[in-house]
């Protein structure tokens, strides 16, 4: 998984398929996000390279495939890192592989799909904003 930035905001690209264009989102968030989880390494499973982000472990692409549709959602950043610190490494999972189907079978309306699946993750979690 790629995250680049765009001259507004970045753009999300997993594998050759770009899911996600977002001008909300800021790089700088994918790093704080990824430096709350003491299991992950910077360099070894998660990296910046040049101005490119690239993301190697499975689990952490899972967990930046949620933030990513939970900010397109319409979460803000706290609430959205909050959400995630909450779920469990079976939800991270099991929401991304619904994610990653839901994506695959309908080409060329990536944005809907991030933002409706973050609105429901966001009802899913709501308790954990609260």
């Amino acid at each position: 998984m790629e995250i680049r930035p765009l001259r507004e905001g970045v753009s999300v690209k997993l594998g050759m398929m770009v899911v996600y264009k977002s001008r909300r989102i800021k790089l700088e968030e994918f790093s704080q996000l990824f430096n709350s989880f003491i299991s992950f390494e910077e360099g070894r499973d998660w990296g910046l390279y040049g101005n490119i982000l690239a993301v190697k472990h499975p689990n952490l692409v899972e967990v930046a495939l949620i933030y990513t549709a939970l900010r397109a959602g319409g979460q803000s950043p706290e609430e959205a890192r909050k959400i995630v610190n909450v779920m469990r490494v079976f939800e991270f999972s099991s929401l991304a592989l619904i994610l990653l189907y839901r994506l695959s079978i309908d080409e060329g309306r990536y944005g809907y799909k991030m933002r409706k699946l973050g609105k429901a993750i966001a009802k899913m979690f709501e308790f954990a904003t609260r």
